[in-house]
């Protein structure tokens, strides 16, 4: 029979077995017997009752004209001293001895105070009861009674208030005349818990649990009785006070005999019941502990088994045979090691007989199950051993899914690692504190540094320099922390391990976890060494050309300077000539070879005006970029290009505006830049009459920061599809031309953050611009 069948037939029987006059006979025996037992002591409670009512109140009675004695007393006292005070005959010495004396034969009273007309309190005893202070004003919730009876001229009791301590205080306020005049008051501060132990007898308090009460029916302080309290009370009121106390009987204490006779009673009673009360939840605990056992074993997800000691299946729940894919009822009786494959038998079989004969502690494994089709699952099981009937209990959980799904993660991070290992663009990441956490190996290959030396470091990163560098790196950093991250790629220098200097490029981005949250920055480093070198040598090689371009305009022009140069030389050599003559002829006079003279050394100083602009403009030198005037640099120009101009019969016409703004820029670079474009708008004119050949050269500020310089000619122009290769390297439209000229007035106007361009000119020709950079304010 199968083991379901047995399980619904026992249950089956079990309920037959409790019939309804099994269960009803025994439990009205015992609630019969119950309700005896309970109408007897009920019997016995009720006359104990009506006998502590008619005590409860003859004692309070006794309590409340006990207690109104001893508050008079206090009050009489308390008045004596405020006379003794307003007469004179008390001072702070008198006034402690004998609120000493009374204090000790007045427990209830905690303290009493003298407070003057101001309010301020003036004696106290004892010293140091909360809240008062002497020299100090009364308290607020003082002060209020004080106010009453220096405005009634009477005696006056207070609210009952809490101290910080949490205990109840109640102040009784005297007045103190000085004649008919107000001079203060006595004040007697009763303890709550004072007055609830203290004023009444004390046999009330052994017999009686007593509660001090105020107006309000909160409770302020209570004795110590902690026996149980009877449902009704008492009340003794304190006149004047505001405050009752309410006296509630507590049940007496039982004798031995009747403490014998309920202790037998109610001991009977209650194992009875109790052992019927007992068995039937044994039963039903037992019966639904099997029906939830049953219920669990059925809708689990796990797959759950038993197995005996020679792996035969006893008994598996559905989820085993829907997870592996067998009809109900096809596993039992079979070999657990059936369903493994062959190389997990042997450990599994050795593995179910160690842990039965409990050598072995691992109670956990994870084993490859095949299923009905074929298909391999992995279960992960959690075996516990039953030895006492050499059975292990199993309960699996299905985990294909999760080790597929582990299996694709590390393909994927494998992967993921060797293509970033792959790439030459150095990769990191940091927490938002600047710790690094990742490094990819070409980062490690390009500073020098291993993944574990740089892993976990936080700034400064040893792959940084020290001075101004390393401070640039800091404050970029921190701006990248404080979420101010650089938009673009920034480049910077940074120290290999072996000391070697390097530049390098880096992209800071934002990186978010899997749940949206910013969790740090990453960054891409690339190394530029090579390219910021290659940069430098075509800086070089740029500064070389440009100085060879100034050699090769003047070599053009040589004929033209060798005739400039040459006036001045003949003129010299004439008037030398002249007075060498006049000397012979003994002519030669002071009058009359001073204006001779004058005349030599205005050709000598001509002649060296020519030599000294040729020298400056062909002078090799490092950009030297500074404050200039636009005007001083084209009569510096125009110095050579005039001398051009007048060899090809052309006129240059400068029209500038009265005030232009100092220009930032390098004077030399920029002459050359205008010689060449005057020289070209020159030559381009030649086929122009005479009256034609007209250069115009003006400036004007186009922005706040910019200043546009043009150069028109009235020449040929330049064609259309010509224009956009105009200023490239190499590219000329003469016929003997190097390509340099333009090229090179491209990259100078460049150089200077500047722009240059080509257009036509109405009426024919061309205007060559380009601007220049203002020195900013």
């Amino acid at each position: 029979m199968p083991m379901t069948l047995k399980r619904r037939a026992g249950r089956l029987l079990v309920w037959f077995k409790r019939s309804v006059w099994s269960d009803l006979f025994p439990n009205s025996t015992v609630t019969l017997f119950f309700l005896t037992m309970a109408v007897m002591l009920w019997t016995l409670d009720t006359r104990e009752a009506e006998q502590l009512k008619g005590d409860l109140s003859r004692d309070s009675l006794w309590a409340e004209q006990s207690a109104q004695r001893r508050l008079d007393d206090d009050r009489q006292h308390l008045i004596e001293l405020a006379r003794a005070i307003g007469g004179g005959e008390v001072d702070e010495a008198e006034f402690r001895r004998r609120s000493a004396v009374w204090l000790a034969n007045m427990p209830e009273m905690a303290a009493i105070a003298y407070a003057g007309a101001d309010g301020r309190v003036r004696h106290l005893q004892p010293m140091g009861v909360e809240p008062f202070r002497p020299g100090v004003a009364l308290p607020q919730r003082s002060a209020d009674t004080f106010g009453k009876v220096r405005d009634s001229g009477r005696l006056a009791y207070s609210v009952a208030y809490p101290t910080e301590s949490g205990e109840w205080f109640v102040e009784l306020h005297v007045p103190v005349r000085d004649g008919d005049a107000f001079a203060g008051t006595v004040i007697g501060v009763f303890g709550a818990q004072r007055l609830v132990r203290r004023l009444p007898p004390a046999w009330l308090a052994e017999k009686y649990q007593l509660e001090l009460v105020d107006a309000h029916g909160r409770t302020l302080a209570r004795n110590a009785q902690r026996r149980q309290l009877m449902s009704y009370s008492e009340t003794v009121s304190l006149p004047g006070t505001g405050l009752s106390i309410r006296v509630r009987p507590v049940q007496a204490v039982a004798g031995p005999a009747r403490k014998l006779q309920l202790g037998l009673i109610v001991g009977l009673t209650l194992l009875t019941l109790l052992s019927l009360v007992s068995l039937n939840r044994h039963i039903r605990r037992r019966i639904d502990a099997e029906s939830e056992r049953d219920r669990v074993y059925r809708l689990s997800q796990d797959l759950l088994a038993v197995v005996d000691d020679d792996t035969s299946i006893v008994e598996v729940n559905p989820a085993f045979e829907r997870v592996l894919g067998y009809p109900p009822g096809t596993l039992e009786g079979r070999s657990f090691l059936d369903f493994l494959p062959d190389a997990e038998k042997a450990r599994v079989r050795d593995g179910f007989a160690a842990l039965l004969a409990g050598t072995w502690q691992d109670h956990y494994v994870e084993t490859p199950v095949i299923a009905a089709g074929g298909e391999t699952r992995h279960i992960a099981w959690a075996l516990s051993p039953l030895p006492e009937r050499n059975r292990v209990y199993l309960s699996g959980r299905d985990i294909t899914v999760e080790k597929r799904a582990l299996e694709d993660l590390l393909r994927e991070s494998a992967f993921r690692k060797a293509m970033e290992d792959s790439l030459s663009v150095g990769i990191r990441a940091m927490d938002r504190a600047g710790r690094i956490t990742y490094v990819n190996q070409s980062f490690c290959t390009i500073t020098g540094f291993s993944e574990e030396e740089l892993v976990g470091q936080l700034p400064p990163y040893p792959f940084w320099l020290k001075g101004d560098a390393g401070e640039r790196n800091r404050i970029s950093l921190t701006q990248t922390l404080a979420g101010d991250a650089p938009k673009d790629v920034f480049e910077s220098r940074f120290r290999r391990k072996n000391g070697q200097e390097f530049y390098a490029q880096m992209l800071i981005s934002p990186l978010i976890d899997a749940d949206g949250a910013h969790s740090g920055w990453v960054a891409a480093l690339t190394d530029v060494t090579r390219e910021h070198e290659a940069e430098e040598r075509y800086k070089e090689q740029m500064e070389k050309l440009q100085a060879t371009s100034r050699l090769v305009t003047l070599g053009e022009m040589a004929s033209t300077l060798a005739h400039e140069l040459n006036q001045p030389l003949s003129a010299i050599a004439n008037y030398q000539n002249g007075c060498i003559e006049r000397i012979r002829q003994g002519k030669a006079t002071p009058e009359a070879l001073l204006p001779v003279m004058e005349k030599v050394t205005a050709q000598a100083e001509r002649a060296g005006m020519v030599v000294r602009r040729i020298r400056e403009f062909v002078k090799q030198s490092a950009p030297d970029r500074r404050a200039c005037q636009l005007a001083e640099v084209i009569d510096a120009t125009l110095a050579i290009a005039e001398i051009e101009a007048k060899r090809h019969g052309a006129r240059i016409d400068v029209a500038l505006p009265e005030q232009l703004p100092d220009l930032h820029i390098d004077p030399i670079l920029i002459e050359q830049v205008l010689l060449n474009l005057i020289k070209n708008g020159i030559e381009s004119m030649r086929e122009q009459e005479l009256t034609e050949r007209v250069l115009s050269l003006g400036a004007h500020l186009s922005s706040n920061k910019r200043v546009t310089v043009s150069i028109a000619d009235r020449g040929h122009g330049v064609p259309a599809d010509q224009k956009e290769r105009l200023f490239e390297a190499f590219f000329t439209t003469k016929s003997d031309g190097t390509g340099l000229g333009l090229g090179i007035c491209r990259s100078i106007v460049e150089f200077h953050q500047g722009q240059i361009w080509v257009e036509d000119r109405e009426g024919g020709g061309s205007i060559f611009s380009f601007t220049l950079p203002v020195v900013p304010t």
